[in-house]
Parts: C-alpha cells; structure tokens; sequence
C-alpha cells in the first residue's frame, strides 16, 4: 500500500510538471505553480520518492534521520510560504503529502522491518 501511494505521487508530480510546462490555460494551472522554482523542487521531491521506492527496508539511521530533516524543512516551507500567499492551492496540498510521506518513512521501527522480511521469507 506504501509503494503505491509512493509511486501515485510521483506519477501526480509528474502530470503538474507537464501540465505546468504546456498546458493552455486548464483548470489544474489555475491551482499550481509554474515558475521555475516550483519545477525544480517537483523534480527534486520526484527524485527522493524514487530513491524511497527503491530502497529496500531497513533503513539506515542517516537516511531516515536525513527524511526526518527533509520532511520538517517540507512542512515548515509550505507552511510558510502559504500563510504568505507565494504557494498554490494544490502545490502546498501536494507539499504536505510528501512531507507526511518523508515522517512516517522516517519513523520506521528497524526491528519491526527485520520482522517483517523475517515472517516473509517463512511464509513461502
């Protein structure tokens, strides 16, 4: 279920980014940004939620920290860059998924994902 609310995301960063770089005046560019910051950060974030799609569990404690780093910066931008009105309405929605995303990544139990691979493997 993680994987494919993962790989929704980024398949949803991916149709603004489009949407943003040639769309004609459609009702979704109405609610995102299309400066070039804005890309860079979708491309950025597309890339961490790929690195996390690859990745296998357990993590290391410096990834985990370094999500837990990276959702904090997220959440704190959104936040202020909102109350500020320089963020779009779905940009900052989609921000906040991702930061939740990075929290709940980095809060993962190692001893409960080397349970998991362990019942795995005994099941088959």
């Amino acid at each position: 279920m993680k994987r494919i609310i993962i790989a929704g995301t980024i398949a949803l960063l991916v149709a603004v980014i489009v949407t943003a770089t040639i769309g004609q005046d459609g009702l979704l560019q109405v609610f995102i940004s299309n400066d070039a910051v804005s890309q860079a950060v979708r491309v950025v974030l597309i890339g961490l939620l790929a690195t996390l799609l690859l990745s296998s569990q357990p993590r290391s404690i410096e990834f985990r920290s370094a999500l837990s780093v990276a959702s904090a910066i997220l959440s704190v931008g959104v936040a202020i860059t909102l109350s500020q009105n320089y963020m779009a309405a779905l940009d900052a929605l989609i921000y906040i998924e991702i930061a939740i995303i990075f929290a709940l990544e980095s809060i993962e139990s190692p001893v409960l994902a080397r349970n998991a691979t362990k019942t795995k493997a005994h099941s088959i």
